[in-house]
């Protein structure tokens, strides 16, 4: 899945992909492949859900284009994720 990335201390990763993620929603995995959005109050499913930014806890990792490996990114460096959709 592509995503734009938006962190806290002001990094921006556009086009990214993600490679996987260990989010969890008070305590229970989430699927990624529902994963639609995060902002700043809350983070969108594809469903339609919102769930608060304070139930969310874990991990992404992402790979960027000449970058060796994957990068892990906590969810409380994330300010803005959008998935991309062409």
């Amino acid at each position: 899945m592509k995503i734009s990335l938006w962190l806290k201390d002001g990094s921006v990763y556009k086009n990214a992909t993600l490679a996987s993620a260990q989010l969890k929603v008070d305590g229970q995995p989430l699927d990624i492949n529902n994963l639609d959005k995060i902002d700043d109050a809350y983070l969108y499913t594809l469903g339609g859900a919102q769930i608060y930014r304070n139930q969310i806890t874990g991990s992404i990792q992402v790979t960027l284009a000449g970058v060796a490996g994957n990068l892990t990114i906590s969810i409380d460096q994330i300010s803005d994720l959008d998935r991309v959709t062409d």
